[in-house]
């Protein structure tokens, strides 16, 4: 006789049940019944390990999504190699927020559950009610949940922004925090629209090709000097693209004498700026 050994229940078993359910359903689709239901266990069970049921569970899943979201950033900000604007001087303060703003735009596409969870339209869970009190109060932990994402797509980005001003890189010597912030704000404004529209279906063709645009309207909007003629700076970004894409692994290829210049703005963008 088969005998089932059921696993021991445990916050880590728990909060991967609801990374399952998240990515199987979507963003708002689960609860702690339909939990309970994929863990084989009473929903009582539940609140034992999470005593604020739905929303603690939610918010800890929040934040442990927040910090992979986090790191996929940050390592894409650090690695010259990774999609951003390639005529930008890698090392730029321009070229690293690019990058930022290409890894996000890619998060969303290869996690859009997980992405219309964090910062979709409608973020909450399904309401149900249960036999067992929960204590914590949801606007309380939606409140407490939205502080990392500010931090991480506001904070950062216009530490960032304030750091390229002091590297000369923007159009003026120096920047105060909060414009900074004001300026990150309209960057994620830009990029969460652009995203949930890709997400969505719509006119999916036509802003794929409108994404190195959407990169260099960020820069502008950033105020970096090296978006002061955007028109030229979009044509040497595509340039650089089509060179990279004409680089295969199959082919050996040889460095080339005349490489893709970097952009430079117009001497009369530097005299203006001077």
């Amino acid at each position: 006789m088969d005998v089932v050994v059921r696993q021991a229940l445990s916050a880590e078993a728990i909060i991967g049940a609801a990374e399952r359910l998240v990515d199987g359903t979507g963003a708002t689709r689960w609860s702690i019944r339909a939990l309970s239901r994929v863990l084989d266990c009473t929903p009582g069970a539940l609140y034992r390990h999470f005593p604020g049921g739905a929303a603690e569970i939610a918010s800890e899943l929040r934040g442990r999504d927040l910090a992979r979201l986090e790191a996929r950033l940050a390592a894409a900000e650090a690695d010259v190699s990774a999609p951003g604007l390639g005529c930008l001087p890698p090392r730029s303060h321009a070229a690293r927020l690019t990058r930022r703003c290409r890894a996000y735009l890619d998060f969303a596409t290869d996690h859009p559950a997980v992405y219309g969870y964090l910062f979709g339209a409608d973020t909450r869970l399904d309401a149900e009610v249960e036999s067992v009190p929960r204590p914590v109060n949801d606007a309380n932990v939606r409140d407490a949940d939205d502080r990392p994402a500010e931090r991480l797509m506001i904070e950062t980005t216009a530490s960032l922004i304030r750091a390229a001003a002091r590297a000369r890189e923007l159009g003026r010597p120096v920047i105060g925090h909060d414009e900074a912030a004001r300026l990150a704000t309209l960057i994620w404004v830009q990029l969460h629209g652009f995203a949930d529209l890709r997400l969505r279906g719509v006119a999916a063709a036509r802003l794929t090709a409108l994404e190195t645009r959407l990169l260099v309207n960020l820069l502008a909007v950033a105020e970096f000097a090296v978006a002061t003629t955007p028109v030229g700076l979009e044509a040497a970004a595509k340039a650089a693209e089509r060179a990279a894409s004409a680089i295969t692994p199959a082919t050996p290829t040889v460095p080339s004498r005349s490489p893709v210049a970097q952009f430079r703005p117009s001497r009369a963008a530097r005299r203006d700026r001077a």
